[in-house]
């Protein structure tokens, strides 16, 4: 039995071409600072407590419901406070706060 259906004129199935149906989302209507609002800093790896953090520890994510990834350079060199397992948001809670300049 052939397989085989039409999808916009175009044929598809068995002893046709690949079709790829893919969906793009633009929720970001193309402003690079609006996207980079819709993700979240997270850990990219394990990372033990009172670890000082760097680049290769963190990852950016979707959706945006945690630390915007615009602060990513503010949280390098910052020390957890707690551990963070991989894929876990990277929180302020997470960080030491700084200390009190003299």
């Amino acid at each position: 039995m052939r397989r085989e259906l039409h999808i916009g004129g175009i044929a598809v199935g068995d002893h046709h071409p690949y079709f790829v149906v893919a969906e793009i989302g633009h929720n970001h209507q193309g402003d690079p600072e609006l996207a980079r609002h819709l993700k979240k800093i997270v850990a990219a790896r394990d990372l033990p407590d009172g670890h000082v953090l760097v680049r290769a520890d963190l990852a950016v994510r979707s959706p945006g419901d945690g630390m915007s990834p615009h602060l990513l350079d503010h949280v390098l060199g910052q020390r957890l406070q707690c551990e963070l397992r991989r894929d876990d948001d990277l929180s302020t809670a997470a960080i030491e706060p700084p200390s009190p300049r003299p």
